[in-house]
């Protein structure tokens, strides 16, 4: 074979060996990179001035109720996976499911702090308000970026979903539902959804601002700074211009029961909720009044209203209504909440 010839095949030999290591290369680190911690969202970010509604979730597994619901729920998949008929020796299928939960397990923990909000600005109409919701877990992070990257490449093929470009973002217009069209986009593997277009560019324009305090208006501000900072769920609404009321209609309960004037009294709501332990998930919900007579005298009819309100959700909430000074407090727990949202599909 000529010299020259010898020269070109190897050339062509290296070259292909070149491509193939940077293949590889490429595919262990983008596997990496996938596997590795995303952003979390700081939810407060979502408040504004104009803000009436606001709730916070965070779960950390270094909150025990939290790490004590997970590891029960990974229970219940196990004890489901160990009904399912196998082939395979009872000793051999013990210690195949044996690696399988412990791997669930592995996986489990590094999707953890999960964080997810919801925000309210209100309309001149009720059905019209401006809703934002967004959900964020850490090891979930860079998936969702490349989803992102996938979803822009696949909905530019369907005609009713619209692409709109605002701050170097892609805002996914939804198909429209109930004279509604929700709006979604994902900012850095965080997930956001809006009931409109507008309020999709007011929070993609507040997501690159430091967190600095709180942004919101006084009334909302005043009332979360009364609610304890550890609960993992914690909210506040306030009721200037009957937002009570506008939730309470949204969850179906029938306000009648109780005049427009008590409800329009209340100053305003906090909530506060986690998980006690494995099976167990309560908390403490607030109606903020005008005076300690106004409590004493509303307890027993708001009381009946709130407790139908949980009685509504399909999860067996139990209630205690009682007055705390001007205010009026609804302690509630249910039990196995993770069987009986399973349930709520039957």
């Amino acid at each position: 074979m000529e010299p020259r010839t010898k020269k070109f095949l190897f050339g062509c030999l290296g070259g292909c060996g070149f491509v193939v290591l940077m293949f590889i290369g490429s595919c262990i680190g983008l596997t990496v990179w996938l596997n590795s911690p995303g952003a979390v969202l700081e939810p407060q970010v979502l408040l504004g001035p104009e803000t009436t509604v606001y709730v916070e979730w965070t779960l950390r597994l270094e909150d025990p109720g939290t790490a004590e619901f997970t590891e029960g729920m990974l229970q219940s998949f196990g004890e489901l996976s160990n009904q399912n008929d196998s082939p395979l020796p009872d000793g051999m299928e013990q210690f195949f499911n044996a690696r399988q939960m412990k791997s669930a397990r592995k996986d489990l923990k590094k999707l953890f702090p999960v964080v997810v909000a919801w925000a309210v600005r209100p309309a001149d109409q009720p059905a019209e308000d401006e809703h934002v919701f967004t959900a964020s877990a850490r090891g979930l992070g860079h998936r969702m970026v490349m989803l992102d990257w996938m979803l822009g490449l696949m909905l530019r093929w369907v005609d009713d979903i619209e692409t709109v470009r605002h701050e170097g973002e892609k805002i996914y217009l939804l198909r429209e539902t109930d004279g509604t069209r929700p709006a979604a986009f994902i900012h850095r593997g965080i997930v956001f959804v809006a009931t409109d277009i507008e309020s999709a560019r007011r929070t993609l324009d507040r997501l690159d601002r430091p967190v600095v305090g709180s942004n919101a208006g006084a009334e909302l501000g005043a009332l979360l700074d009364g609610v304890p900072q550890d609960p993992p769920l914690r909210g506040a609404l306030t009721n200037r211009d009957g937002e009570l009321r506008r939730v309470l209609e949204a969850l179906d309960l029938d306000p009648e029961q109780v005049s427009a004037t008590v409800w329009n009294e209340v100053r305003g709501v906090t909530v506060v909720a986690d998980f006690r332990d494995q099976n167990v998930f309560g908390g403490t919900l607030n109606l903020h009044g005008p005076s300690v007579d106004w409590a004493q005298a509303n307890t027993a009819p708001l009381g009946a209203a709130l407790e139908e309100l949980f009685g509504q959700s399909r999860i067996d909430f139990l209630t205690e209504v009682r007055q705390v000074g001007d205010r009026i407090q609804v302690d509630f727990s249910t039990v196995d909440l993770f069987d009986q949202i399973e349930d709520l599909d039957n």
